[in-house]
């Protein structure tokens, strides 16, 4: 399933794998900068009626939501929307969308013996290395190499 906030882009892509590859590919559209509980039950609600209805499971999924400052600035003359937008995208978004689908990995990797599930969160260069100017989006990148990190130990 792909998930984006632009619902017809999503459409349009869909399409495309679906006639490149011979599959039938689900989307939903969600914003990760405005996602609140309510969306992110409708979201999981929607999930579980297409593959119920399409007798599938989830076997991977990839975080790669992320958005960074407009412009480069320093923290100092940072519009504080814009950090808590970058910080909720970058940071809450991924933690609540992988809790809420973990259990339907969980059931995936369980369903035989040789079967597995996956997470890949894509982050960047930027958790490695100073970025002056970007530090709010090189911080929440650290935090999803550490986060990624804690995940594998835990799940």
């Amino acid at each position: 399933m792909l998930v984006a906030r632009n619902a017809e882009r999503l459409d349009h892509v869909a399409k495309e794998i679906g006639q490149e590859h011979g599959v039938e590919v689900a989307w939903h559209s969600l914003d990760a900068s405005t996602c609140g509980p309510i969306e992110m039950q409708d979201f999981v609600n929607d999930l579980e009626n297409k593959l119920r209805t399409r007798a599938g499971s989830l076997g991977m999924l990839v975080n790669n939501v992320g958005v960074h400052n407009r412009r480069p600035v320093s923290v100092k003359d940072m519009d504080p929307d814009e950090v808590d937008r970058i910080i909720t995208v970058n940071c809450s978004f991924t933690v609540r969308i992988t809790a809420a689908l973990l259990p339907f990995l969980k059931r995936h990797a369980a369903s035989s013996s040789n079967t597995r599930s996956a997470i890949l969160n894509v982050s960047s260069l930027t958790s490695t290395s100073p970025m002056p100017m970007l530090a709010v989006y090189a911080a929440t990148k650290t935090f999803c190499d550490q986060w990624s990190r804690c995940l594998a130990c835990e799940v």
